[in-house]
């Protein structure tokens, strides 16, 4: 690695204790970036659903603030109406929440108190936002399933490992051990915001075939080549073209399908064609690592409009923007042409934060409205030349906020 790529990798990492990164899969960003998912399911005991989340690596909710207590309400627990069980316990001497720390406010519908002779007590969060104690195991009444990542992310990659490639951009790799079709492993990939392996030269290549090797996978992996239908042409999973080619002789086979591995037995890990449907195997997943590039100032941009090839950030992006409102007009340079945007990345407290569009320089024809986290892009194409953007965060606080394009 470069002095250049170094210090940037530098200055990235320098920024993690402040925005954090995106939750793992199947959470998402709730509130003051912290990471949560949620389900309807009917008569839950503590102990059913202690065990959800704990297989998730997560744990059961903790509140620590009055703001936090109404919040769930007006978020997570409001969207469905339905208690849900709270990681609090009695250890025989004081109220302990699940992450370790112990309790300094609470909204208890009594005056519980904790001793020896209630730790068997368990608490849920009610609908009418009072924390009910009940006898473990005796209460069958609580419908909503609610858990709480125990931590975020530290890592440029996510849940993935980081390969320094030495070029302008990383990348973030993980090899997956089950056997699955390719088009099972390529949603797969989907959920964590990546594909399968997308390959642009022989080292990328080599170390995926050394990886898949060190783990005694020798049967070969998917990689994110697929022929396109409508072109009749191969091209990577994520849209790019093949700029790099290590098809063994004589494929791609048309008569043996149009999706890819990689034959991990090989020394060079050549390439063939095979079913989409009919072969399973182990995959890898990749994916760009996130860089912290083009850092916002603090505040609403001073620019009042924007055309085509700009580049539109949420305040201070990719630090947490704070609460702030801000709008944005997006106008297309050729007045007879419809005004696009591409909103590259988004992370957003869902209690609180929100990016909605809009079509046109006036009036309220929304043509979308995000919150949470979502890091693939999402283009919106409007019904005339102007898009508006209104950017409202009454929390923004350990989140990125958002990075748009006009294109």
């Amino acid at each position: 690695m470069d002095d250049q790529k170094t210090m940037k990798f530098i200055a990235f990492l320098a920024l993690l204790p402040a925005l954090g990164l995106s939750c793992q899969i199947n959470y998402d960003v709730w509130l003051d970036g912290r990471c949560f998912r949620q389900n309807y399911q009917t008569s839950n005991t503590y102990s059913n659903t202690f065990d959800i989340c704990n297989k998730e690596n997560a744990h059961l909710p903790v509140i620590k603030s009055r703001d936090d207590n109404d919040q769930f309400i007006s978020s997570l627990a409001h969207q469905f109406g339905y208690a849900f069980w709270l990681g609090l316990i009695c250890d025989g001497k004081k109220f302990v929440w699940a992450d370790g720390s112990e309790l300094t406010y609470n909204n208890f519908a009594a005056d519980y108190t904790c001793s020896n002779a209630t730790v068997d007590r368990r608490y849920f969060y009610g609908n009418d936002q009072l924390w009910y104690e009940v006898l473990t195991g005796n209460y069958y009444g609580v419908n909503n399933v609610v858990c709480e990542a125990k931590e975020r992310s530290a890592s440029t990659c996510d849940s993935f490992d980081l390969l320094q490639t030495g070029q302008a951009t990383d990348i973030c790799y993980k090899l997956q051990q089950k056997t699955t079709t390719w088009q099972d492993a390529e949603s797969t990939c989907n959920k964590e915001a990546a594909h399968l392996a997308v390959i642009h030269d022989p080292k990328l290549n080599d170390f995926i075939r050394r990886t898949a090797v060190s783990a005694g996978i020798l049967g070969g992996v998917h990689i994110g080549i697929q022929n396109n239908f409508t072109t009749n042409t191969y091209k990577w999973a994520d849209g790019s073209e093949i700029d790099y080619d290590n098809f063994k002789p004589g494929f791609p086979n048309p008569k043996l399908g149009d999706c890819s591995m990689m034959d991990t037995n090989s020394v060079a890990g050549q390439w063939v064609n095979i079913g989409c449907q009919n072969t399973p195997l182990p995959f890898v997943c990749t994916k760009p690592a996130f860089v912290a590039s083009n850092p916002q100032p603090a505040g609403c941009p001073s620019k009042k409009q924007y055309t085509n090839g700009d580049e539109i950030f949420s305040p201070s992006f990719p630090q947490a923007p704070g609460a702030s409102v801000c709008d944005y007009l997006l106008m297309a340079s050729d007045t007879t042409k419809k005004a696009q945007v591409e909103i590259l990345f988004h992370e957003m407290n869902s209690c609180c934060d929100t990016l909605t569009v809009y079509d046109g320089t006036v009036g309220s024809n929304m043509l979308g409205s995000f919150t949470g986290y979502h890091p693939t892009p999402i283009n919106i194409i409007a019904n005339s030349n102007a898009i508006r953007l209104h950017w409202n965060a009454t929390s923004g606080v350990h989140v990125r906020g958002f990075h748009a394009r006009m294109l």
